[in-house]
């Protein structure tokens, strides 16, 4: 939808968001961590198309039918 996410840093959620361009990253599971994340986004001007392109991107069928391919077939 266009829209940056807040996550704990850790993880497979590292390779799937880009910290400052895709979302903010919190590296300590607390209530401090997590409010500086929302003033971080909140301070951030994130560009929705960008978002938007990187998961249809990583995300489309197109990419999933070439990755599940690379796997089968190598």
């Amino acid at each position: 939808c266009g829209k940056p996410v807040m996550a704990f840093g850790r993880g497979g959620i590292t390779e799937i968001v880009t910290d400052k361009e895709t979302g903010v990253f919190f590296p300590v599971q607390s209530p401090a961590s997590l409010a500086e994340a929302i003033q971080k986004t909140l301070a951030t001007s994130f560009d929705p198309e960008i978002i938007r392109r990187k998961s249809l991107d990583r995300f489309s069928k197109n990419q999933f039918k070439d990755n599940l391919s690379a796997l089968i077939i190598p």
